[in-house]
C-alpha cells in the first residue's frame, strides 16, 4: 500500500505543474466515474501528501461510503485523523483495520508491522 509519506516524497520530486495536473486528472476521472472507490482513495492519498487534510478526509470518506471495507482507505483516513489531532476518530478506524486483519480479509502495513 502507498502511504502519505511515500506519496509526499514523490510529490516533492515532481515539478509543481505536473503535481497539480495529477490532482486535476484524478478529479476529471472521478467526474465520469464517481463510484470508483479506488479513484477516491488515490485522490485522498494525493491530497494528504499535499497537506490538504480536509479535502483528503472528504475523498477518503467517499471511498469508504462506496466500499466500507476498503482497508487502504481505512488506514489512510485513520492516519489523516491522527495528523489532524483527532485521535479518538483515528482510534475507531484503527480498530476497524485490526478487525479486518482478524477476519483475514486484507493486511495493511503500518510502521508497527502488518495490521
Amino acid at each position: 500500500m502507498i502511504r502519505s509519506e511515500d506519496a509526499r516524497k514523490v510529490a516533492d520530486s515532481l515539478p509543481e505543474p505536473l503535481y497539480d495536473r495529477y490532482e486535476f486528472e484524478l478529479r476529471q476521472k472521478l467526474a465520469s466515474n464517481p463510484l470508483d472507490y479506488h479513484l477516491w482513495f488515490m485522490l485522498g492519498l494525493h491530497l494528504g501528501a499535499s497537506e490538504k487534510l480536509e479535502e483528503a478526509e472528504y475523498a477518503l470518506q467517499n471511498s469508504l461510503k462506496i466500499n466500507p471495507e476498503y482497508g487502504p482507505a481505512l488506514w489512510e483516513l485513520a492516519y489523516i485523523y491522527e495528523r489532524a489531532g483527532r485521535s479518538a476518530s483515528a482510534d475507531v478506524l484503527w480498530s476497524r483495520v485490526r478487525e479486518r486483519r482478524l477476519r483475514n480479509l486484507e493486511c495493511v502495513w503500518s510502521p508497527d508491522g502488518w495490521l
